[in-house]
């Protein structure tokens, strides 16, 4: 399978300070798979396919946007085109992620926060697998409930998206889906995160940027700033205690 042929991932983040706003269009160049693995799916628009599923590894092409590390590893969010290299793209927020659920960016941001940067610094091609799996069913697809609670073996198993990988694989694909929509009771939105808009090709997720010195000076002066405008009313609050008392 041939790099233009294959479906891959992206990753999001918390960000300090400031949220990430749309910005111009950025170019990033495919350097090749992070942790991943072979995966079938079933995509809703091209239908059966064998792809490579967990980390994409990019870099920025000229100027990057600021607060970007120069190289990154992304998840995908997009199971509906092929990945392009190299891919034009926006810098956005998964607030704009269009989905069956209005919810699917928040989802997926809980997703990456949670599991992403444990994966990329110690887990396996299966773990990583595994996430894309769980992320693509959060965008695609809605939580199935029985009887005997959540159902993500229901879930991968069909609806508008579904996977199929080795046992374990799926096995962490559903727990990541119980974390998701059992252990958090709704409560997943965790941070603002980043997502890669593509021009043409594969949108992906990816971690949010770190403040630029200057962003983070600007933030640390806020916090000083409202720290003394609270000492300076105790402070008064306190003397008028005095008096009256």
């Amino acid at each position: 399978m041939g790099t233009s042929e294959k479906i891959v991932g992206l990753t999001l983040c918390a960000l300090t300070c400031v949220a990430p706003q749309a910005s111009a269009s950025s170019i990033i160049d495919f350097l090749g798979e992070g942790k991943a693995a072979v995966v079938n799916i079933h995509s809703p628009s091209l239908g059966n396919l064998s792809v490579w599923a967990g980390e994409l590894d990019w870099s920025w092409v000229g100027s990057k946007p600021p607060g970007f590390d120069a190289s990154f590893y992304s998840y995908c969010v997009d199971a509906n085109h092929y990945l392009l290299d190299p891919q034009t793209v926006a810098v956005s927020t998964t607030d704009y992620l269009t989905a069956p659920d209005s919810g699917a960016g928040a989802k997926v941001g809980w997703l990456f926060d949670t599991f992403a940067p444990w994966i990329h610094a110690s887990g396996t091609g299966g773990d990583a697998a595994a996430l894309q799996i769980a992320i693509w069913e959060s965008l695609y697809d809605t939580p199935i409930f029985d009887s005997n609670g959540l159902r993500p073996d229901l879930m991968l198993s069909g609806g508008s998206f579904s996977a199929s990988a080795a046992g374990s694989v799926i096995g962490r694909a559903e727990q990541y889906l119980s974390d998701l929509y059992v252990g958090t009771s709704g409560a997943y939105h965790s941070g603002t995160t980043v997502w890669l808009d593509a021009t043409s090709g594969q949108d992906q997720v990816i971690a949010a940027p770190v403040p630029e010195p200057g962003t983070l000076a600007l933030c640390g002066l806020g916090v000083a700033a409202g720290l003394a405008v609270r000492r300076r009313r105790r402070g008064a609050a306190g003397g008028s205690r005095a008096v009256v008392g």
